[in-house]
């Protein structure tokens, strides 16, 4: 696992992609406090200011606030996810909570396309790939999962309790059809019921 930054090492980094220009220590400071100087949360702050507007790019250079302003910036990687989450729409969010959910936190392509029949597939294969582009869900070969730890827990807070309910109903379903994968089609019944109010 990737250790986290110091201030200074933060401020290194967000200079490697702004410049060293002027407020860059405030800002760096900043983003830190929220960050904890994990470098991917930081560099996912500093995307998070350019598409807010709040860092603007113009004749060649950044020009970075000297104050934030309420909702410039979340108050906390947890938020800033699930604002990241509420974005997306509601095939592809209800795609990132199913590959969550699932006991061994990845779901082939085609499992995702059993699940969500009524959409057609190449839509399917479409939201995934924009969940990959942002970062929530990673691709190994026809798999997906999400990207990190944080993410599964944003996803898993998304929900709620009967939301998560039927999310584990739809799961035991899709393994009940399959030979092999009992074990699992049990455990999802199981977080279906009693194991669902831990979300598990």
């Amino acid at each position: 696992q990737t250790a986290n930054l110091s201030p200074r090492h933060t401020e290194d980094l967000l200079r490697s992609v702004f410049g060293d220009v002027p407020q860059l220590h405030t800002v760096a400071h900043k983003l830190h406090a929220i960050s904890q100087g994990n470098p991917r949360d930081t560099l996912q702050l500093a995307q998070y200011l350019v598409d807010k507007g709040v860092a603007r790019y113009h004749s060649g250079a950044w020009t970075l606030p000297a104050r934030f302003d309420d909702g410039d910036l979340p108050a906390s990687m947890a938020l800033a996810l699930r604002g990241q989450i509420d974005a997306f729409e509601p095939l592809a969010r209800s795609l990132a909570c199913v590959v969550a959910l699932a006991v061994d936190r990845a779901l082939a392509f085609d499992e995702c396309a059993t699940l969500f029949a009524d959409a057609p597939a190449k839509k399917v294969h479409d939201r995934l790939d924009e969940l990959v582009a942002g970062q929530l869900l990673v691709r190994d070969g026809d798999h997906y999962r999400v990207s990190h730890s944080g993410v599964h827990a944003a996803l898993q807070q998304s929900l709620s309790l009967e939301e998560t309910r039927k999310v584990h109903r739809l799961l035991a379903q899709l393994f009940a059809r399959r030979r092999d994968d009992e074990l699992r089609r049990a455990l999802h019944l199981f977080r279906a019921d009693e194991g669902a109010s831990t979300h598990a």
